[in-house]
């Protein structure tokens, strides 16, 4: 049960994660679990991007169990939102995943929308395209609108326009699928549709 409050954070982690089984063989139950909420709370906000990552891919779960509180994972749902702006492509590609988690359990509503929108201007070009492919999703989900958009489409085709240098080439790949996804559901303009032309 200590492990749940350890101070290293990956100790703590790494306790919290195996809580599911710890309940399932009877070596802690699921009040004794919720009094040590607070210490995987802190995880959420966690200064290092990898920890706060894992402990908000792991709070579906949590929540199923009533581990923890909708109104907790929402008065910090800000501190999983800004991992989608960080240098590190592997979070923000992970974190794009959990995005579907989370606005089906109500952590993330369309008035989160705005803060998505912005980072369609992001002046980070990969944290910018990692946004836009995030945007496909959600606007299939209704989270964001075709009309909000296509007012930004501009950003996208600058894209093409700028040195990348893309670490996988299946990024390049990626970028490609999300270019034909736009195009089919009509956020991008002939004029965009000229630029990917010319770059390529």
């Amino acid at each position: 049960l200590k492990l749940l409050e350890h101070p290293d954070p990956y100790v703590r982690f790494d306790a919290w994660y195996r809580v599911d089984k710890l309940l399932n063989y009877g070596i802690l139950t699921l009040d004794e679990v919720k009094e040590e909420k607070k210490y995987f709370l802190e995880l959420l906000e966690s200064n290092d991007e990898r920890i706060r990552y894992n402990a908000w891919d792991t709070v579906k779960g949590l929540l199923d169990k009533g581990l923890v509180e909708l109104e907790d994972l929402i008065q910090r749902k800000m501190y999983f939102l800004n991992l989608l702006e960080s240098k590190n492509h592997g979070i923000r590609y992970n974190v794009r995943y959990d995005v579907k988690d989370l606005i089906e359990k109500g952590i993330l509503t369309k008035d989160d929308a705005g803060f998505v929108l912005k980072l369609l201007e992001h002046p980070d070009p990969y944290v910018r395209f990692d946004a836009w492919d995030l945007a496909t999703d959600l606007l299939y989900m209704r989270i964001i609108t075709l009309e909000e958009v296509r007012k930004r489409r501009q950003y996208f085709a600058e894209l093409y326009e700028m040195d990348l240098d893309f670490p996988d080439p299946k990024q390049w790949s990626a970028m490609e699928r999300v270019y034909m996804t736009l195009s089919v559901m009509g956020a991008l303009s002939s004029g965009d549709e000229e630029s990917h032309d010319s770059s390529g």
